[in-house]
């Protein structure tokens, strides 16, 4: 993080209060809801001195939070390690903008994404810079504070450094794929888990109301494993990913995830339609696109099924914050933006 970045983004935050503005952010890949009240946009663009610190001995990173994931892994792969991070639509997202919308990947083998953040240098209206957490693994100790800022969407201070954990890059990547009837695929999915766990992710997408449904079995690790797989499954073949993206024209559908109990995963995938879905079968973690109608109805449906389920974008309404914590975040908000720039 250069000096003249920083203060670039001190100078918003004080012409923001001074004309009652909104700040927003935009970095590469990332998600933003479209605001119902003007704000300002500020472009966040990798330059070629962006950060960007590798530890291998210790499978942790910094880097720059306006770097990609793309980015990051191409030099992280020099050392044979990388971030197991494929969004379900297959942008190319920044990490700040990872982290800040609360993004999830599709490789839940690994664990969430969120439990890689270890530390987060984070620039705010009310504090200046702050860090929080740790650029070590064996350092991280007490209150989780970067999980403060995870899906926060910037509205507490927009992040400028992330530190991560990193995986070794599995000696074997295959995939194994089959289309038909839900019950068809479960069934799949359901052999899979009984021939392995955990596989770097297992995936039923329907793209389309009515159209089949379509089952990804894919396993990172060891080539014997996969040997033995093909034995008990059937032939694998090269991993392809599919993208889960409204079909074209479809400019109101919003963009939700989240994740459900594996219990309720098949009346999820039923009550789901008027936009694709993609269902991770081991974790009960979903991504998909609704009407705005829709939406509003899967959201309170997620939630009393003790579920939980976030907006990502879309059309000009914000997401409900659950009652009980509409007054911690009124007292976060004042502390971290005591002048309300951030939107």
């Amino acid at each position: 993080m250069s000096a003249a970045w920083e203060q670039g983004i001190v100078d918003a935050f004080l012409a923001a209060a001074e004309t009652q503005e909104k700040i927003r952010i935009r970095a590469r890949g990332r998600r933003m809801l479209e605001a119902s009240t003007p704000v300002r946009i500020l472009d966040l663009v990798p330059d070629e001195n962006a950060l960007l610190d590798v530890h291998p001995e210790d499978l942790v990173v910094t880097a720059d939070a306006r770097l990609t994931i793309g980015q990051l892994n191409e030099v992280l792969a020099k050392h044979g390690q990388w971030v197991p991070f494929v969004a379900a639509d297959g942008h190319d997202d920044s990490v700040g903008g990872a982290v800040s919308a609360g993004l999830d990947t599709i490789y839940r083998g690994y664990g969430a994404f969120h439990e890689r953040v270890l530390g987060l240098t984070v620039l705010t209206p009310g504090f200046g810079a702050i860090e929080v957490g740790a650029k070590v693994v064996k350092n991280v100790a007490g209150y989780n504070l970067p999980r403060l800022f995870v899906g926060t969407r910037g509205q507490l201070g927009i992040i400028a450094q992330v530190t991560l954990k990193v995986s070794p890059l599995p000696a074997a990547q295959r995939q194994w794929v089959s289309e038909g009837t839900l019950e068809e695929m479960t069934l799949f999915a359901e052999s899979g888990l009984h021939e392995a766990h955990p596989w770097a992710s297992i995936r039923l997408i329907r793209l389309q109301d009515g159209k089949p449904v379509r089952a990804t079995l894919e396993w990172h690790g060891i080539k014997q494993t996969v040997v033995h797989l093909e034995s008990r499954i059937g032939p694998s073949q090269t991993v392809e990913f599919l993208p889960v993206t409204p079909p074209d024209g479809a400019s109101a559908l919003v963009a939700l995830a989240g994740g459900v109990p594996r219990r309720m995963m098949l009346d999820l995938f039923s009550r789901w339609q008027g936009g694709p879905l993609a269902l991770e079968w081991q974790s009960g973690s979903f991504f998909g696109h609704l009407p705005s109608e829709r939406a509003w109805e899967m959201m309170i449906w997620v939630r009393e099924q003790r579920g939980g389920i976030r907006l990502l974008s879309g059309p000009s309404w914000e997401a409900p914050r659950p009652p009980a914590l509409i007054d911690a975040w009124r007292r976060l908000k004042a502390a971290y933006d005591p002048h309300g720039v951030l939107g």
